[in-house]
């Protein structure tokens, strides 16, 4: 600088956060003029000016020229004149912001006198303008970027925004689209139906004519009439615009038979469910609704655009519900339907149907066939009681705080308590049959009951026919209604009919250390012997039994268990046991030598890898392996091939909170999906319901 010179202050650009560019003496000048175009590019480039010239090169060019033209090239630019500073400065926003100089000099064209006086302050004067200039233009800047920043954020939220429903709507126009599909075929197949009606009813006019025919030459003879009733017949559904239901008609006709040839009618239903309706046969033309008829909906009282049913011998009407994407059957003079197939949602896993048109019942195999339009495939359901395999969703979560059903006032003998229960089974209908061990009893606990009501035992413990000693698993066989119950203490197995006036049981095997029961859906029944660490399958009925697994002592090879407690047999008989101390639950395949473990195996432990005294366990369609992890005090769920569980209920310490358990032995799930749990230390059972 020249000699003498003294700035007056600094020349400083705000951006966002405050940067200041010294030029004072003690500053290396160099690099504050470096700071200050550094500076002057990042506006540039943030207001887009300028943006196919390089500013940097511009600056030096103009530094380059002024210094020649002032002769002091050999000279380190800090040896400028102030004068001279002033005049390169001028240049370089001659140069680079010609608006803001001519700017300057608007407002300052009333001082031009050059005498030095006037000439430093005007030099000073353009410092501090073009300082404040900067300073708005930055304020501005930053506005800008603010408001860009801003748009920016909006326009990604409704980016995403369009994203998300634009699945939705995709999938609105392919589920739209099926429906276009659907009832163009509908409309070929009424088309097709109108034709072959159109065929009958030509033949039926010509029959009739030859009868008509017929009776005429037969004028002379005497006529016999007999009034023919035919108990019932069932239509077809129908659809109508705003409603969807099942019609029952009743058939009401008058036919003129010849004498000898009423012993050769016969008016019954035969086994094909072909009937027998007579030709000039009419049917009373109010129908009656039977299933449905409370508007288009998924409630179970309500139907949403059935297409097809099968009505059995005790007039039950099973119905393929098609929007529902399930079964449902309606018995006789029910105001709701029952859903016993599908229901789990449109999807093709094997617990669901989409679209399904037709339905069948095969009574020798209790199955269901079912037209599973949606999947292009025939699916065969079973309805056997011992089935019990629960349809779960892959993706299935469960409310983390339990509900009590059972139980839950103590321990203790009154009607409203339990003490120390160890299994359960859940009915169609929720009821929750319990073995209240130390009580010696099986009680019975209906949907919502706060009091639960003694249905097996009862009478003390001991070895009579009408008592029981430690129970520990129980089973409800619908078709003969029995309880068969593990009498553990008495080392037995007993049959207890529910019909009514039932007040002792009878014994099915003894001799036998039991712990758990299972059974089939062909009827055969499966035991654990905790003496033998085996499981032996029975037919209902006789004494001895097939070893099915284990069978070798103790130990922890995979032909062998440690106790095993709770069994589940799936629909390939496959075998399902929790290996107590092994801390483990195997899978034995039909007529398999060993086992494979499918859960746990790790030692016992609190990890998801392993598990701790296991009894508890029930598997779904998909082979998910559900586990009372009993001193974890939680149940987990184990997919199948998987190396680790998923706790979904407990797992939260021992205790008695909505969210915990004080040592779990057995689960169960009801047709929904909802968990039962036997809360062995809290001597109750917990109902955790799905999400």
């Amino acid at each position: 600088m020249e000699k003498g010179f003294k700035p007056s202050g600094a020349l400083a650009i705000l951006r966002g956060a405050r940067n200041r560019i010294s030029f004072f003496p003690s500053e290396d000048f160099d690099k504050s003029f470096a700071e200050l175009v550094a500076e002057i590019e990042y506006i540039e480039a943030e207001l887009n000016e300028r943006c196919h010239e390089n500013l940097s090169e511009r600056i030096n060019t103009i530094i380059s020229d002024y210094k020649s033209s002032i002769d002091k090239s050999h000279l380190q630019l800090q040896h400028l004149t102030k004068k001279e500073l002033f005049k390169l400065m001028e240049r370089l926003c001659k140069e680079i912001a010609p608006e803001t100089l001519q700017m300057f000099r608007n407002e300052n064209s009333d001082n031009d006198d050059d005498n030095d006086n006037n000439s430093t302050q005007k030099q000073d004067k353009f410092y501090h303008w073009i300082m404040t200039y900067l300073l708005k233009q930055d304020q501005h800047l930053t506005a800008i970027i603010r408001t860009q920043q801003e748009q920016q954020k909006n326009f990604a939220a409704v980016t995403q925004c369009l994203l998300h429903h634009s699945d939705e709507i995709v999938k609105m126009m392919q589920i739209q689209q099926e429906h276009v599909n659907y009832f163009r075929r509908l409309s070929d197949q009424i088309v097709e139906q109108q034709k072959q009606l159109t065929q009958i009813i030509e033949r039926q006019q010509q029959q009739e004519a030859t009868n008509s025919n017929l009776l005429q030459t037969q004028s002379s003879k005497e006529q016999s009439a007999t009034n023919i009733d035919h108990d019932r017949a069932y239509l077809t559904i129908t659809y109508d615009q705003g409603q969807s239901y099942a019609v029952e008609n009743s058939l009401q006709h008058h036919i003129e038979i010849p004498p000898t040839e009423i012993e050769k009618k016969e008016f019954e239903f035969s086994d094909t469910m072909i009937p027998n309706i007579p030709v000039n046969a009419r049917w009373a033309q109010n129908g009656v609704t039977v299933a449905g008829g409370n508007g288009e909906g998924h409630d179970t009282n309500q139907l949403s655009q059935p297409l097809g049913l099968f009505v059995d011998e005790d007039e039950t009407v099973i119905i393929t519900d098609n929007w529902n994407h399930r079964i449902v059957e309606w018995k006789k003079n029910d105001t709701n339907g029952r859903v016993i197939a599908g229901g789990n949602g449109q999807g093709n896993r094997l617990n669901q149907l989409k679209y399904p048109s037709d339905v069948l019942f095969d009574k020798d195999t209790k199955s269901l066939i079912i037209c599973d339009r949606g999947n292009e495939r025939v699916m065969q359901w079973s309805r056997r009681s011992g089935t019990m395999i629960p349809s779960i969703p892959v993706n299935a979560r469960w409310v983390q705080n339990g509900v009590t059903v059972a139980g839950g006032n103590g321990e203790g003998h009154d009607t409203n308590q339990l003490s120390q229960p160890l299994g359960l089974f859940v009915d169609e209908d929720e009821t929750v049959i319990i073995t209240d061990n130390w009580n010696h009893r099986i009680v019975e606990w209906k949907k919502n009951d706060t009091n639960g009501r003694v249905i097996a035992g009862g009478n003390g413990q001991g070895n009579r026919l009408n008592q029981l000693k430690y129970p520990s698993d129980v089973l409800f066989d619908k078709d003969t209604k029995n309880l068969i119950i593990c009498d553990r203490g008495n080392e037995r197995v007993v049959q207890w009919s529910r019909r009514s006036g039932t007040s002792k049981g009878k014994v099915l095997i003894d001799k036998i250390f039991c712990y758990g029961l299972a059974m089939d859906d062909q009827k055969y029944l499966y035991v654990t012997d905790i003496a033998q660490n085996a499981v032996r399958r029975y037919k209902i009925g006789e004494k001895n039994g097939t070893l099915v697994a284990g069978g070798h002592g103790a130990g922890d090879g995979l032909n062998q268990f440690d106790e095993p407690i709770k069994i589940f047999v799936d629909q390939q008989q496959a075998v399902y046991i929790s290996d107590n101390r092994n801390h483990r639950v195997m899978k034995w395949n039909k007529g398999a030598t060993a086992g494979i473990v499918v859960a746990g195996g790790q030692g016992q432990g609190s990890a998801l890898t392993q598990l701790f005294t296991p009894i508890g366990l029930v598997v779904d369609a998909l082979g998910t392996v559900y586990v009372a992890d009993t001193w974890n005090s939680r149940v987990v769920s184990w997919p199948k091939g998987a190396k680790q569980g998923n706790i979904i209920a407990g797992g939260n310490g021992e205790g008695k909170q909505p969210n915990q358990l004080q040592y779990p032995v057995d689960l169960s799930f009801d047709r929904h999906g909802n968990l039962y749990v036997v809360d062995w230390d809290n001597s109750r059972v917990q109902r955790f319901s799905i999400k």
